[in-house]
């Protein structure tokens, strides 16, 4: 709206823009990221560990970020010019944590079908490759963003929009391929605990009462 009605955008608006940016990409980091460890949780049958873990994990990530962003805070040298060249030195930060929880979560899902993965059906496998595909994905994204912030490459502005666009996508397919698979008239408790949404329980109770 500035741009299009062109209002004077104060440098003080823009200095708390700037800062803002990790905050948007670690509020849609950390959406995926429940998506994701929903998941496994429901896969380990909620035990009570896998849940203190993955608080943890969305605790430090996001005390990581706020720490990154109060450290990195910019001075009196701050140009507008600043927010198309570079980003704040906070998404390294930020790309640490994101790389972390990534890895926890692709370890848990990788352990947990190890053993399971040849006698379950296509559900397990399914939530398999999405899991790990975006678990790759969000760490090569996170990755890169992190490394070009470190170096000061005028490519991370590019990456920071990237990020938000493959981390929208990658939960909106996480979310979507749920409903590709065929529902069976009779499903399993096992296959109900699959399940990732807040009826997980009632799933359970009304796959129970129909088998």
């Amino acid at each position: 709206m500035a741009v299009l009605y062109d209002y004077p955008l104060p440098r003080r608006s823009m200095l708390i823009w700037y800062l803002c940016e990790v905050v948007i990409a670690q509020l849609a980091m950390t959406g995926v990221e429940i998506v994701m460890m929903a998941r496994v949780y429901a896969l380990y049958r909620r035990h009570p560990a896998i849940k203190i873990c993955f608080t943890c994990l969305l605790a430090a990530e996001m005390i990581t970020v706020i720490v990154g962003i109060v450290v990195n805070i910019p001075g009196s040298d701050f140009e507008v010019d600043h927010i198309l060249s570079s980003t704040p030195g906070s998404f390294a930060y930020f790309g640490i944590a994101a790389m972390v929880s990534q890895l926890a979560i692709m370890t848990l899902l990788i352990v947990r079908y190890k053993r399971r993965l040849d006698s379950e059906g296509p559900f397990l496998k399914m939530m398999l490759f999405d899991g790990t595909t975006a678990s790759i994905g969000l760490l090569i994204v996170s990755f890169v963003l992190m490394l070009y912030t470190l170096l000061h490459f005028e490519f991370a502005t590019t990456s920071y929009a990237w990020l938000l666009v493959f981390v929208s996508c990658a939960g909106c397919r996480l979310i979507l391929n749920l409903q590709t698979l065929p529902r069976n008239n009779h499903l399993s408790a096992t296959a109900s605990l699959q399940l990732t949404t807040i009826y997980m329980e009632k799933s359970i109770s009304i796959s129970e009462s129909t088998v």
